[in-house]
This record gives structure tokens, C-alpha cells and sequence, in this order.
């Protein structure tokens, strides 16, 4: 058989599943996705009035750092209520404004 065919005869499949939350896991997901939201619009804008002002991109890492210093501000409560508010969103930003 060649690479071909097969790859023709893989099969794909796809599962789907319903979640039944209790009150307070529906309020802890619906935290942790306006946390999310909150960290990726934030670091979007911060990236687009950056290049904006000085023709130069943020790094991740650069993100990350402040990041950090946001979390610690009182403008991050937000972020800081959040259940370990994933902060790889830098890298999903950089990936959307790349895109461009």
C-alpha cells in the first residue's frame, strides 16, 4: 500500500458530550471565560496601541511581564478573581495579529 491510500482508509471520528454543571461550576467556567475574554482583549489592544505609537510588536514575554504587573494592580482585580486565569492568551494574540 502506498502513503496514499493509505491515508484514504484513516477513518475519522468525532465524539460529542453534554456536561451537566451544578450552579456552582456553571459560575466558576462562566469566571474563568470572562477572565479569558478579559486578558485576551487586554493584550490585544495593548499590542495594537504599541505598534501604533512605536511601529514595533510586544514579544510573549513582554506580555507575560506585564501580565504580572496587571494582576497586581487594582485595574486586574478582574484577573485576579479569574481561577488561575490562563495567561498563554498572549501567544493566541500574537498568533490573531500575525494573521493580519
Amino acid at each position: 500500500m502506498g502513503g496514499i491510500e493509505r491515508e484514504e482508509m484513516l477513518q475519522k471520528r468525532a465524539y460529542q458530550f453534554r456536561f451537566y454543571l451544578t450552579k456552582e461550576q456553571q459560575q466558576i467556567l462562566a469566571r474563568t471565560f470572562g477572565c479569558v475574554r478579559y486578558v485576551y482583549n487586554w493584550a490585544l489592544r495593548l499590542r495594537i496601541e504599541t505598534y501604533n505609537a512605536s511601529k514595533r510588536s510586544l514579544s510573549t514575554n513582554e506580555l507575560s511581564r506585564r501580565l504580572t504587573i496587571l494582576k497586581q494592580q487594582q485595574e486586574g482585580s478582574l484577573v485576579r478573581v479569574g481561577i488561575s486565569c490562563p495567561s498563554r492568551h498572549g501567544e493566541d494574540v500574537n498568533l490573531t495579529t500575525m494573521q493580519r
